[in-house]
């Protein structure tokens, strides 16, 4: 099976494009990471991955609360990278998408 998975990059609380992943080379930057995701899943999009490229380039987890809000209100299957370095951040970031 082949499926198309859409992925948000997420800097500075905006989501962002990056030339050839190198900090600093943002060339799009959109305010909303929540609508962006949800126009994705209006669009179709049954899984989506969101990176922290704060948590991923800087070590801490800037986006946490964005990230928090796209769990709760996109409902799908969703990825998550980027500044995971222990347990217990896998820990947290696992608990956001635990309904039972």
């Amino acid at each position: 099976m082949f499926r198309v998975i859409p992925a948000i990059d997420i800097k500075n609380r905006k989501c962002v494009s990056l030339i050839q992943g190198i900090p600093g080379t943002e060339r799009v930057s959109i305010d909303n990471p929540l609508d962006v995701a949800l126009r994705w899943i209006k669009g179709g999009a049954r899984i989506i991955h969101l990176i922290d490229l704060d948590g991923a380039i800087e070590g801490h987890r800037l986006n946490s609360p964005i990230i928090e809000s796209i769990i709760k209100y996109s409902r799908i299957e969703t990825q998550v990278g980027g500044g995971i370095r222990s347990k217990k951040d896998a820990h947290e970031l696992l608990s956001l998408g635990w309904t039972g």
